[in-house]
């Protein structure tokens, strides 16, 4: 056996001499052959400092860093979490092991952002090892590759991987921020980029802009796409109709525009133009001919039956806005394609494939003949190929790209050829069958997104307004695993929303305003689950059928529930009800009746149970929004607060013997106290100053050890300062603190332990980085 002291000695000379991965594993390598080669004469403990197991763990541990309490290695936790994407968080509860997330929801996936780098093949993300998410905090439109391997992107974002940047962004091979580009962004809300092309170390870009960092360029500008500055001897601008570019297009020497517009560079084109790469100009000598007030599309290079390279283009201004222009004359649009789609809508989307013609968009025929968004027709006279596909996709289809044999399609769609697909899929062009391509988008997108491209090194690239790819379904209740960051097997079925998660030792409760949990019989808007694996427990509380569950007290014996519902497990109870709390039975004794409204909020402290809500009267006493009422019968005991607020409270929390309320209310017993108060209890005085809050509401506090009070609800300003629906103050100094994260969205509510607080909500993101819904921090981050 080797001696404790030895293996001290041996982590000295390592912490030394180990400098890289490579003697680590060779270090890992040489032990496991010393001591699993030979037999062990007894079985060993890694917790025990005389076993075998014990030196292997120690030396794993430390090659690994790991400091994790188990003997055996540990995982680093929240290495990867998913988030919830669509929808808002409405309750929460985690522990070292897992998280619970509540509310209106059912999409959980990686906090990827509004970019994401798929493998072209099967839809599924990089490795965030390879290529890290982009996370762009905010919608994208288009990107194309830097022929390096990395890409440009264009949208309205204010920061991709937590670095600030808007308008257009570089991400370099290794998927991450060029520090050296600064995009160009329009001064004018609602402005963006559609679509790029890079061209040497030229970036040209068109939109719906009117200038780009205040620089006035109409829908078309030339950057340069080693720094971003926009290029001041290429002026191009888009003119008249609606001035807007949506499709770029490289083919040899040339640039291809397609819009609407009247006038480009100057001169007079209707909404397709093209320009000569090598010096820059308009090739005044091409001038094809579109239909007045066209809106081309999308454009894809080809040739017809007779070998003439051409191009072809989609619009959406008419129900025949279909073009073949010659590259090579003066590109008069040629005759004999006739492409009509008889039941209304257009085709947005076009792609060329040996000698096939693939178009897609939002019709329903082609021609006369039934087809569903998705036609391939001839190049000889835009006639329906023999065998055409009916691709049966429930909505329409905005963006095609072949790939090898496939060819990717993404649109508004939920369904092809009788198959889930979320607004992403991909048919083999040989079979026409659908493939494995499965990127399952959190959201849907619109015309002007996914204008995605294919890069070196096998990636897709596809930009949008989602925020999450390769997720899963979780229907308002989902379970996080915090080792692996994913969502757990457990996927319970409740079809409306949880307002509430409360924890006892044993149990977890859940209300909201669910009429079932997994269609099991008396299990409306209140359930109770075992703790150690989800499972529902025996306990049923029979919630009234016109039922809603807002709050839930685990108090010392009873679990106290309040919302909207008149009865409950048989006997009358008005809005409020407890229950005991080892058997679930209801504690036929205790009847609060809230009168007028229910209890919003509530907390036991000794023999009593303090209550907020929006009741006129409760436990039998005529009294409003403010009360405390007994434990043990839920019956008042005269009136307790001399000064009351005047409207409703919404939210109570305990602090150094000060009992704190948030709410509506503009006064407290005539004086003006908005929102948020204390009470001293030793004295039932108010013991914090006014705080001044801007026509709102606090809903949600939570108090940390420091006196921190965390705040959320419905305000703008407080005392003058901005604060947009959160806020932390200190209680001690009685003061609001400076901490304010920047998010995008509203969070609703936090949950505190000792060490860590969650903050949750209806967000995307959190101080410039995607996370979904959710956000768990040190506590520190509010205690500072």
């Amino acid at each position: 056996m080797v001696a404790l002291s030895t293996v001290r000695m041996t982590m000295v000379w390592l912490r030394k001499e180990i400098t890289s991965m490579k003697f680590k594993t060779l270090v890992v390598t040489s032990i496991f052959l010393i001591l699993f080669t030979c037999k062990p004469s007894k079985l060993s403990n890694a917790c025990d400092p005389n076993s075998d197991s014990y030196l292997i763990t120690t030396i794993l541990r430390f090659l690994t860093n790991d400091t994790s309490p188990s003997c055996w290695l540990g995982f680093t936790k929240d290495l990867d979490l998913w988030g919830i994407h669509g929808g808002a968080v409405l309750a929460a509860y985690f522990d070292e092991k897992r998280i619970l997330l509540g509310g209106t929801f059912s999409y959980v996936g990686p906090n990827v952002g509004n970019v994401a780098v798929l493998n072209p093949n099967t839809g599924i993300l990089i490795d965030r090892k390879e290529c890290p998410y982009p996370e762009v905090n905010g919608s994208s439109n288009a990107v194309t590759g830097d022929g390096e391997g990395g890409f440009f992107v264009s949208g309205s974002f204010t920061s991709v991987q937590g670095i600030s940047a808007s308008g257009v962004a570089h991400i370099k091979k290794d998927c991450t921020v060029d520090p050296n580009f600064s995009g160009a962004v329009s001064t004018i809300n609602g402005q963006s980029i559609y679509a790029m092309v890079h061209y040497q170390d030229k970036l040209y870009v068109t939109g719906n802009f009117a200038n780009l960092n205040g620089i006035p360029r109409l829908g078309l500008a030339r950057l340069d796409a080693r720094t971003g500055a926009i290029d001041s001897t290429w002026i191009a601008n888009l003119q008249g109709l609606s001035q807007v570019g949506y499709v770029l297009k490289m083919d040899g020497d040339y640039l291809y525009v397609g819009g609407n517009f009247s006038t480009i560079a100057g001169t007079g084109y209707q909404s397709l133009a093209r320009f000569n790469l090598v010096n820059g100009t308009l090739d005044t000598s091409w001038i094809p001919t579109t239909a007045a007030n066209e809106n081309i599309r999308d454009l894809a290079f080809g040739t017809t039956n007779l070998g003439t390279e051409v191009v072809f283009s989609v619009g959406d201004a008419t129900p025949t806005s279909f073009y073949v222009n010659p590259l090579a004359g003066p590109g008069a649009a040629l005759g004999g394609y006739t492409v009509n789609f008889t039941n209304g809508g257009a085709a947005t989307a076009i792609q060329y494939r040996n000698g096939q013609i693939l178009i897609a968009g939002n019709f329903s025929e082609v021609n006369g003949v039934t087809t569903g968004n998705f036609a391939i027709l001839n190049n000889t006279n835009a006639g329906l190929v023999s065998g055409s596909p009916h691709l049966n996709t429930n909505n329409e289809i905005f963006r095609l790209y072949l790939h090898e044999d496939s060819l990717i399609l993404f649109g508004k769609f939920t369904s092809i050829l009788g198959k889930e697909r979320n607004y992403g899929a991909a048919i083999n062009l040989n079979s026409y069958e659908l493939t494995n391509f499965d990127p399952n988008f959190s959201f849907e997108p619109n015309q002007n997104f996914l204008n995605s491209t294919i890069i070196g090194g096998n990636r897709l690239v596809v930009p949008g307004v989602f925020t999450s790819v390769n997720g899963v379904k979780r229907t308002n209740l989902v379970e996080l695993s915090r080792d692996t960051g994913k969502p757990t097997e457990w996927n319970p079925y409740l079809d409306q929303s949880v307002y509430r998660i409360r924890s006892s030792d044993s149990k977890f409760y859940i209300g909201g305003v669910f009429q079932t949990y997994n269609n099991i019989p008396n299990t409306v808007a209140f359930v109770s689950l075992n703790k150690n694996d989800l499972s529902l427990t025996e306990e049923r509380f029979g919630i009234s059928a016109t039922h809603e569950v807002t709050e839930i007290h685990v108090g010392k014996d009873k679990v106290f529930v309040s919302g909207t519902f008149t009865s409950a497990q048989s006997l009358a109870r008005f809005n409020f009800a407890a229950f005991d709390k080892n058997t679930g039975v209801i504690d036929s004794g205790w009847d609060a009746t809230a009168v007028g409204g229910q209890a919003a909020t509530m907390l036991e402290i000794g023999d009593f149970l303090f209550a907020g809500g929006y009741f006129t009267q409760l436990g039998g006493n005529p009294v409003s929004f403010l009360h405390r009422i007994s434990v043990s019968n839920g019956q008042s005991s005269g009136i307790f607060f001399t000064n009351a607020p005047d409207d409703y409270i919404q939210a109570i929390s305990l602090w150094n013997d000060n009992l704190c309320i948030g709410g509506a209310f503009l006064n407290i017993g005539g004086n003006p106290y908005t929102n948020f108060s204390c009470y001293d209890l030793s004295s039932n005085t108010v013991s914090t100053p006014d705080f001044n809050f801007a026509a709102s509401s606090v809903k949600e506090i939570q108090i940390s050890p420091s006196g921190k009070a965390i705040l959320s609800g419905t305000f703008s300003q407080i005392g003058g300062i901005n604060r947009t629906n959160y806020a932390v103050f200190d209680l001690v100094s009685q003061t609001l603190t400076s901490y304010n994260p920047i998010r995008n969205g509203n969070i609703s509510g936090t949950y505190l332990t000792d060490k860590e607080i969650i903050h949750f909500g209806g967000f995307t993101s959190f101080d410039n980085r995607i996370h979904g819904g959710f956000r768990i921090l040190p506590i520190s981050a509010v205690e500072n």
